[in-house]
Formats: structure tokens, C-alpha cells, sequence
């Protein structure tokens, strides 16, 4: 969403929708079957990423254009933050951009895989997972003040760390496993406090002095909120759909999309 009044979705197939009301949704040209995994909006431009290093600007959400990212890693997430576009991925993918159109590698690692970026308080931090050896997959956390310098953090969970948001002085990050998710949640991005819900969180928001999580667990999207990031409550979802994105209009609508068209 944007301060223009504009939704963005992105999907498989190279799939972009836009709405200015979150119910009526109008289908855009992207130029690329490629898997769209993320779209975020900031210094006035839409920022899309996907499969094979694809990334997609475009300043009104309908027109897009290809960007060079150097990089055939899928792309998981985006933000914009103190000049800076930050883009993360898998194999330790970061790239970062000052105007969308020429992105600079600031890899820091082949065994880490990053799903998510956000920049709030000053910070940047990255969240995603860290193979161990012999199987063993940890969550991980990195920190930059700048998004050139990071600062790793293995946070010791036994499951990678999803999706990460900033809200009322809390930085929140989610995990995944397919009968619990984790909830991390921490005031200076140092030190991190757990909480743990039931399913598969995927996404995470805050807006209105609320934190909502969306998720599934088997065939079922769940929906969970929360006023301080400790205690959830289970909200009723409309259908089944698998819920894997939510964002915040900043004008008290809350969207959330999912799996076969939801």
C-alpha cells in the first residue's frame, strides 16, 4: 500500500494486481512469468522481487520496469530505509540500491538464506535461517545501521525466521514450522524475547496499534493480532484460502492475500 491510496499483490507467473480499496482488484502487465515473492513501496517508487534475481520499480504500481540485479538467486524481500533500498535472498543474497535502478552485492554468506528485511528505528535487520551441518537449520538475525555493515546474530531457534516488521518501538519476527510458529519480538534488535503460536505464520504487519500475523495450518489460513506482540488472539477467516501476505493502509484497513486467488 502506498500513501497514494494504492494496494499492490504480486505472485506466481509474474502476476501484479492493484486496488485502490482492497475489494476490486484490476490486473497489470509485469513483463515476466517469474515467481514474485514480495512488493514493498518507499521514496515514492514500488519495489517488486522474485525468482531468478528479478526486480521490477515502478512509481504509479502500474507501469513496471526490469532492473539488473547481478544475481540469479530467488529474491524473498524488500524495504527502504535511510536512503536506501535493501533486497535479500537466498545463498546470503543482500543487495542494496540508493535509486531502484543500480544495485551493489553486500553478500556476507553462501549457507545463509534471508526471507526477510525490514528498517524501522533506525536499524536494518534481516531474518532467515542457517544450516549448521548435519541437518540442522538455525534462525538468524543480522543488524546494520547503514545496510552495507551487518552484524549476525544466531538467534538459536530450531526453525528459520520468516518475516520480520516494525511497529510502536517492537521489531517482530516470525518463524515456521507446520504445527507452530514462532514469535520473536525485541525493542533494540539485540536482545529477543520468544513467544510461540499455533501453525505456520508467513507474513507479519502492524498498523493501528495492532500486530497481525497471518498464516495456515494443513488446509486452513489463520489470522492472529495482538496489542503487544506477547499475547494473540485466533481471528475468524472467511474462507480457506492459505493466507501469505498482509499490509496496512494506514487509514484502518488491514488486506491480506493468499494461495488460488485469495
Amino acid at each position: 500500500f502506498t500513501t497514494s491510496g494504492l494496494f499492490v499483490a504480486v505472485g506466481t507467473s509474474g502476476t501484479i494486481l492493484t486496488s485502490s480499496d482492497g475489494i476490486s482488484w484490476t490486473s497489470r502487465t509485469s513483463g515476466t512469468s517469474r515467481f514474485l515473492t514480495q512488493v514493498k513501496y518507499g521514496n515514492n517508487i514500488f519495489v517488486t522481487v522474485g525468482d531468478s534475481g528479478t526486480i521490477l520499480t515502478s512509481s504509479d504500481g502500474t507501469s513496471w520496469t526490469p532492473r539488473t540485479s547481478g544475481t540469479t538467486q530467488q529474491l524473498n524481500d524488500v524495504t527502504f530505509g535511510t536512503g536506501l533500498f535493501v533486497t535479500v535472498g537466498r545463498s546470503g543474497t543482500i543487495l542494496t540500491s540508493p535509486d531502484r535502478i543500480t544495485w551493489t552485492s553486500r553478500n556476507i554468506s553462501t549457507t545463509q538464506h534471508y526471507l526477510g528485511v525490514i528498517y524501522g528505528n533506525g536499524l536494518f535487520i534481516i531474518v532467515g535461517n542457517h544450516n549448521v551441518g548435519g541437518g540442522i537449520v538455525k534462525g538468524i538475525i543480522l543488524t546494520s545501521s547503514d545496510g552495507i555493515n551487518w552484524t549476525t546474530i544466531i538467534s538459536g531457534t530450531n526453525q528459520g525466521h520468516d518475516k520480520v516488521t516494525y511497529g510502536n518501538g517492537k521489531y517482530l519476527i516470525i518463524g515456521y514450522l507446520a504445527s507452530e510458529g514462532q514469535v520473536l519480538s525485541s525493542s533494540n534488535g539485540v536482545s529477543w524475547n520468544s513467544t510461540d503460536i499455533v501453525g505456520g505464520s508467513q507474513d507479519v504487519v502492524y498498523g493501528n496499534g495492532m500486530y497481525v500475523i497471518v498464516g495456515y495450518q494443513g488446509n486452513s489460513g489463520w489470522i492472529y493480532t495482538s496489542s503487544d506482540g506477547i499475547s494473540w488472539t485466533t481471528r475468524t477467516t472467511p474462507n480457506d484460502g492459505l493466507l501469505r501476505g498482509i499490509t496496512y493502509n494506514g487509514n484502518s484497513t488491514f488486506v491480506t492475500v493468499g494461495s488460488s486467488g485469495t
